[in-house]
């Protein structure tokens, strides 16, 4: 649809008004929420478009490499936005991930589980259901490490959070806070 509406404002305007700018719209909305593919694919559907209007207009040529070349020209760097975007894209969700996740053990660290617990609090709240905190320290953590070193101790740490997340159900919260520190956050939890 939006090509459609810059192809029409571009055949409108004629061949003495270069629009051309407005084609990287539909390729970037397209990249951005539908891929990489679907960008380069929007990429070309504009440059054929521009290329079908250009012939239209009634513009003569001195040749037929001159609309040629144009469309070949816009196709690349339409085609070079849709790729710079859909990788700008990509390293934007990786550093999201990597925001919210504990690098050692692969779990929630302290700021995501701080936000998931603010919004589950309040939900609590709201609905009157349990909600349940559980904090482990693990005693002596520093002795692991000073004794078998720190790439034992991070195994221990992984060993840690992986049993804390095959023990719980899918839908709580499992987190290191730090350091030796974990915490899991239980909903709607039945009381016994």
């Amino acid at each position: 649809a939006t090509i459609a509406a810059v192809a029409a404002l571009d055949y409108v305007t004629g061949f003495e008004i270069d629009i051309g700018l407005l084609y990287f719209a539909p390729v970037a909305l397209a990249t951005w929420f539908a891929g990489r593919n679907a960008g380069l694919a929007m990429a070309l559907i504009a440059c054929l478009v521009q290329a079908a209007i250009d012939l239209a207009s009634g513009h003569t040529f001195a040749t037929m490499a001159i609309p040629l070349w144009n469309m070949i020209a816009r196709l690349v760097l339409l085609m070079v936005a849709a790729l710079l975007l859909a990788e700008v894209h990509k390293r934007l969700r990786v550093e999201r991930h990597l925001a919210r996740t504990d690098s050692v053990t692969g779990i929630m660290n302290f700021r995501a589980f701080s936000q998931r617990l603010e919004y589950s609090i309040a939900l609590a709240r709201r609905y009157g259901r349990p909600l349940t905190l559980a904090y482990f320290d693990m005693d002596n953590f520093k002795i692991v490490n000073d004794k078998y070193g720190h790439a034992e101790g991070d195994r221990l740490l992984r060993v840690v959070g992986e049993t804390l997340t095959h023990f719980t159900r899918e839908s709580d919260s499992v987190a290191r806070l730090g350091g030796d520190e974990f915490a899991v956050l239980c909903e709607d939890l039945e009381r016994e």
